[in-house]
């Protein structure tokens, strides 16, 4: 839960820079694409200790854990991939958060 609190916070202060009236764009953007950077990595992060707390990549012991797990994973490395590209494409990027957000989606309600 530390490691998504702590992205969650990383990406509050990308959000932020948007935000702030009269910041240059060049400061903007480098806030955003780092902040969203490791912000990402911590969510893939999250995903991996949930993986190894319920043993994903040791068992075949299919339970709703097991899935979330798996799917928290596979969101945070989306947000990853998105995060990276938004250096070099930011419609790709946007394309790979909203599946990163949809794997999340499914793994919430799963977990629920």
């Amino acid at each position: 839960a530390f490691l998504y609190l702590t992205g969650v916070l990383l990406f509050t202060v990308g959000l932020a820079a948007e935000l702030i009236p009269g910041l240059p764009k060049d400061v903007e953007t480098f806030l955003l694409n780092w902040s969203f950077l490791f912000g990402s990595l911590l969510f893939f992060a999250g995903g991996f200790a949930e993986c190894v707390q319920n043993r994903t990549f040791t068992s075949l012991e299919f339970h709703k854990g097991w899935f979330g797990a798996l799917f928290n994973l596979i969101g945070g490395a989306c947000f990853t991939i998105g995060a990276i590209l938004a250096w070099f494409d930011s419609k790709a990027s946007c394309n790979m958060y909203g599946y990163g957000s949809a794997i999340y989606m499914v793994s919430s309600s799963i977990l629920v």
